[in-house]
Order: C-alpha cells, then sequence, then structure tokens
C-alpha cells in the first residue's frame, strides 16, 4: 500500500520535455545528416562529376587522389589533382589545393569572403601544336560562346581573399610550329604571393612573383594593382638571361648566331587602363647589363672566333612612354669590345651577313602608255 502511494505522488512527465526531446532528436538527426553529407556525400559527389565532366565534355582525362570537404570550415582541399590528353600526355596538375571560405568575414563585410588559397606544386604545359594552335583553347567546352564583354559601368562583385600563395609551380613551354627542332623552356620554382586581395576600386592588391629556369635564369616581379580603374605600378628584375636561350628560340627569325651572354636587367612600369582612353604606360629601366655576348654567323663552324664580342655592355637611365612614343636613353658603355672586319672578295664586308640576306629592290612596273627611255650611246 505505501509502494502505491508513493507511485501515485509522483508527478506525470511534463509535455513540454517530451516536446523538447523530439525537437532536439530532430536536430541532433539533421546535424549528422549535415555531417555526413558534408564529408561523405559532397566529395564523392564533386569527384564524380568532375571526372564525367572532362571525359564526356572536354574528352579528356582527369584523376584525383583526394578530395576532402569540411562542412563546418566551409574548406575544400584536392590533392594529386592530374588532368591529361586522351592519350596520357600531361596538361596540368597539381599536388594541393586548399580553399576555405570565411563566413563570419563574408556576413561583417558584405562580401564574398576567402580566407586561404593555397595550391602546391602546381604544374601546367603549355604547347603551340604545328598548325599553330595552342593545347590549352582545347580544354573549353565545344559549341560555347565567348561570355559577353562586361557593362564599362557594370560593378565588380564584392570578393576579398585573405591570402593567396602558390608555391613550388613548374610551367613547361613547348612550340611545335617551327620548321626545325621545337623549342623547349621550363619555368621552376614558381612562387606567388597576394596577401589581402579586395575587388573594390583604388585598392591597392600587392603581390609578389618570382620564377627560375633549369638554366638558372631569374625572374621577379612585384607590385601593386588595381581594378577600377585597371592599374598597376611596381619593379620587376631579370637574371643571368642566356643568350642562347633567346636565339633559340628566335632561331628561324634572328639573322644571327648568339654563341654566348647573359643579361641582367632592373626596371619599374606603370600602366593604367581607362574606358574609352588608350592605354597610358611607361617603362623605366635604370640598368640594363650584357656580358660576355658573343655574335657570329649562322653558318660559322663551332669554335670559331666570333666575328662581335662584347664583354660588357652598360645601358643605364632608359624610358619608354608609349602613350607619347617617346623612348629615351641617359647612359650607354661599352668595354673593350673586339670585331674582326674583313673585305670579302666580292667588295662586301663580312660584318654585312650577320644582318642577314640583302632583300631585292622592289621595281615598280611601268605603267600603261609610258615609253622606254632611249638608249645611252657609249664612246667607241
Amino acid at each position: 500500500m505505501e509502494r502505491s502511494a508513493d507511485n501515485a505522488q509522483k508527478p506525470p512527465a511534463q509535455p513540454w520535455l517530451r516536446r523538447h526531446a523530439i525537437a532536439i532528436g530532430v536536430i541532433v538527426g539533421l546535424l549528422l545528416l549535415y555531417t555526413l553529407g558534408g564529408f561523405l556525400l559532397v566529395p564523392y559527389i564533386a569527384r564524380t562529376k568532375a571526372i564525367a565532366y572532362v571525359q564526356n565534355d572536354l574528352h579528356r582525362r582527369l584523376t584525383i587522389d583526394d578530395l576532402k570537404f569540411n562542412p563546418f570550415l566551409l574548406a575544400v582541399e584536392i590533392h594529386g589533382l592530374n588532368l591529361t590528353e586522351a592519350d596520357g600526355s600531361a596538361i596540368a596538375s597539381f599536388g594541393m589545393l586548399h580553399v576555405e571560405f570565411n563566413a563570419m568575414a563574408s556576413l561583417f563585410h558584405g562580401a564574398w569572403s576567402l580566407a586561404d588559397i593555397k595550391l602546391q606544386a602546381p604544374s601546367v604545359d603549355v604547347i603551340i601544336n604545328k598548325d599553330g594552335s595552342l593545347n590549352l583553347e582545347k580544354l573549353a567546352p565545344p559549341g560555347n560562346e565567348p561570355p559577353p564583354p562586361p557593362k564599362p559601368n557594370a560593378s565588380l562583385p564584392r570578393v576579398r581573399v585573405g591570402l593567396f600563395s602558390m608555391h613550388q609551380g613548374k610551367v613547361h613551354f613547348e612550340d611545335r610550329s617551327r620548321d626545325e627542332q621545337p623549342f623547349t623552356a621550363t619555368l621552376t620554382p614558381i612562387e606567388f604571393d597576394l596577401n589581402d586581395f579586395r575587388t573594390q576600386g583604388d585598392f591597392e592588391n600587392r603581390y609578389q612573383f618570382s620564377a627560375a629556369s633549369l638554366a638558372g635564369e631569374r625572374f621577379d616581379w612585384s607590385g601593386q594593382f588595381a581594378l577600377r580603374p585597371l592599374s598597376s605600378s611596381g619593379t620587376f628584375s631579370v637574371s643571368a638571361l642566356k643568350a642562347t636561350t633567346i636565339a633559340s628560340y628566335l632561331e628561324d627569325s634572328l639573322p644571327c648566331a648568339l654563341n654566348g651572354g647573359t643579361l641582367d636587367l632592373k626596371g619599374q612600369y606603370q600602366f593604367t587602363v581607362r574606358s574609352g582612353a588608350a592605354p597610358a604606360i611607361s617603362v623605366t629601366l635604370p640598368s640594363l647589363s650584357i656580358h660576355q655576348l658573343a655574335i657570329a654567323p649562322k653558318d660559322a663552324p663551332p669554335g670559331d672566333t666570333p666575328w662581335v664580342s662584347l664583354p660588357e655592355l652598360d645601358v643605364n637611365d632608359t624610358r619608354v612612354v608609349v602613350g607619347d612614343r617617346t623612348a629615351s636613353v641617359g647612359e650607354i658603355v661599352l668595354q673593350k669590345p673586339a670585331l674582326q672586319v674583313w673585305r670579302e672578295a666580292d667588295g662586301s664586308i663580312n660584318l654585312m651577313k650577320l644582318a642577314g640576306p640583302a632583300k631585292p629592290a622592289l621595281m615598280a612596273a611601268p605603267s600603261a602608255g609610258a615609253t622606254s627611255p632611249p638608249p645611252v650611246a657609249t664612246p667607241a
């Protein structure tokens, strides 16, 4: 009797507790579905769709080692992406791509905000085919029309990127359109950093770029740019650019052979592009130095003494303003040049061959009705 009395005194379960328990269960279930869908379903669908699109629409091959999506951080990470031609020849690849969306910054700034974009070990093969076409042009889906040009007064979407970095990049260039041996060049490693990028007008986005070739040539470029109006200014430098690299690419059009020498230069640039006006471009080269340049005719046997030797050539304080069509040079210093000069049997100077074969003068055709001049009599 006492036990039944205790049971009678126990209050019944509150209805609000049951309702909250159901709500909590629904929330936990949705959260579980969101978690499983984000971590498992989204990567599977994205990877499957990307591979199918490249195979069916672009007729290429795409492989992805791993694709991850974090639904809580809104971050995507792709490892081991490799894009190839149908026959397996390389087009582009990268070791890792990390993109992280910043939802709080997007709400606070009223702009699409990305916290980080990190690209590791990207590689691109740029090939000019024998018919002059570019291999990268074929990546566009067939039948797609190019997008219309933006309207002059159209506003840019508000985008912010905290950090965009690229490290250990590689670009392989090959020109197969040449009649003789194809020209090849490889730039690696390529490094690029862009901090606090914004699309808002007049904001200076600062960047830094560097690249090196397998031959030890180096290119550095840094500065800032704005999108409205499109403008940029900065500095650049080229170090140890080999004359043989220039000659190997310009082989068909270069009238002479560059058998040795390197080039170093440093410069600043500035350009602005405004709607309805010609681009304003100016370039200043405080120093341009050429070291140990050797010039010879194309048919000269290997090991022959070059016809022109320039141990040191310095060109200082050069300025070019494209809009004004002006150019000025402050100083040219040439040290210990050496020339091999002689007169050929036909009376010509050997150095004339370095300019290439002389082009025949164009003779104007006589007009109708014109009479030939009378012959000139020679004395007996």
